[in-house]
């Protein structure tokens, strides 16, 4: 459930993103030669932009420190990629693992995707019962027990590959990444109150929602040629690496689904945008979210927080070094009970969002969700299947130690741009 889409932000999710993409584009300068910025500028009123641009001066200095620690995450990751200096007979150890226990995930994954699905129907039905909720909310945390403990022995399986200071190293940074998110999470309610008060300012209505998607729609083309430019480039700096027939492996294997992933980014980009118009949002609506963002704050604050907290026990656990079964399942089944909390108040939300939209809307909502169920029930039947077919890959490629060596080198040099652009960025906001 926690993960799911929630449907809510399913139907606000265009104007929500519209200012945000605004205040993003706009950040890339004075609204300079960036093309978003140049669709902005056709979207927005001068009055629009100057909020914009006053908000982004007003918050010039959490954004340099959002960025710089996003900076000094990016280098941790790096520094501990190098610590970590995973031999290649421990990796050909891990992916044996993988390979050994990867038939058993989906018989864990199907109970969980499914009955998350039937926890989400019973929080949006017309007549939500908390009894059904809170027992699909408890059969979504035995699932998650089950699936937990079958990673915990992936774990412990990892683990014994591991040296102790490569584990060291690890638990070292996932404990240090636990104590920035608790960190972000005390300034949750503020960036709430900050995002409402500048949606007020902003007062962007759907028309220019409209306008601004259809302007989006016909500069994707020029957004798809830079895109297949990166992956050119990168492609030739992979051939560098490889000899050709490895590279004719590699193009064999990615060739047949290259095309229709394509063509099924396109299809799902044309429907989300034909939703939308279908949709026809009004501005009153999309006040009324936003009003019932504002009024439920602290409600879904509280809630993201206590199943976080769920989550993380529940998680600690799993990665435990001597990973007890019978803690497991208690961390799981108190995870479902906290979720039925959860579910119990989202059901109250959903009524009350229900009450401004129309009949239509909502059979659109149903439409969108069910199709999302059913792909995401396609997806996990095949999940096997993709693993081992990468398996079988890395295996008929053979990479010696040398070309081992350029692929982490070339992924190195990749990070290292990344760094260059934000530090870049970081300058420019210190101006």
């Amino acid at each position: 459930m926690k993960r799911k889409r929630n449907w809510i932000i399913t139907t606000a999710v265009a104007f929500v993103l519209a200012s945000l993409l605004a205040e993003v584009a706009i950040s890339q300068g004075a609204m300079g030669d960036h093309p978003g910025a140049k669709i902005w500028k056709q979207v927005l009123t001068p009055g629009q932009i100057k909020i914009l641009m006053d908000f982004r001066a007003a918050h010039k200095a959490e954004r340099k420190a959002a960025l710089e620690k996003k900076l000094a995450v990016m280098k941790e990751k790096d520094a501990l990629v190098k610590q970590l200096n995973i031999t290649p007979a421990q990796e050909d150890q891990l992916v044996a693992i993988v390979s050994a226990n990867v038939d058993q995930i989906t018989p864990l994954a199907q109970p969980l995707l499914n009955n998350g699905i039937a926890l989400k129907k019973a929080v949006v039905a017309d007549n939500p019962s908390e009894t059904a909720i809170r027992a699909a909310a408890a059969q979504v945390g035995e699932d998650t027990s089950n699936m937990a403990i079958f990673v915990a022995g992936l774990v412990a399986q990892g683990r014994s590959v591991l040296t102790a200071d490569q584990v060291a190293a690890i638990t070292k940074f996932a404990k240090e990444r636990d104590a920035d998110k608790a960190e972000a999470q005390k300034n949750i309610s503020s960036h709430i109150d900050t995002f409402i008060a500048l949606q007020k300012q902003l007062n962007i209505t759907p028309d220019q929602i409209n306008l601004a998607i259809s302007l989006m729609k016909a500069s994707a083309p020029v957004f798809e040629q830079k895109h297949k430019a990166r992956h050119a480039a990168m492609e030739a700096q992979v051939k560098g690496i490889l000899t050709a027939d490895q590279f004719a492996l590699l193009q064999a294997h990615f060739a047949p689904h290259k095309a229709m992933w394509e063509q099924k980014h396109k299809e799902r980009m044309d429907e989300a945008i034909n939703t939308w118009y279908q949709f026809n949002l009004t501005k009153p609506q999309m006040d009324q979210f936003l009003g019932l963002l504002e009024k439920n704050k602290s409600t879904i604050v509280a809630d993201g927080l206590a199943l976080d907290v769920a989550g993380n026990a529940l998680r600690d656990e799993v990665v435990a070094a001597n990973p007890d079964k019978d803690k497991i399942q208690a961390a799981a089944e108190n995870f479902g009970s906290v979720l039925g909390d959860v579910a119990v108040r989202s059901a109250g939300l959903v009524a009350q969002a229900k009450q401004f939209l129309t009949a239509d809307q909502l059979s659109i909502i149903a439409k969108v969700d069910a199709e999302g169920e059913q792909h995401a029930q396609k997806m996990v039947v095949k999940i096997p299947a993709h693993i081992k077919s990468r398996i079988e890959l890395k295996n008929q490629l053979a990479l010696t130690p040398e070309q081992r060596q350029a692929f982490k080198d070339l992924k190195a040099a990749r990070e290292y741009q990344r760094e260059l652009r934000i530090e870049s960025a970081i300058l420019r906001l210190g101006e």
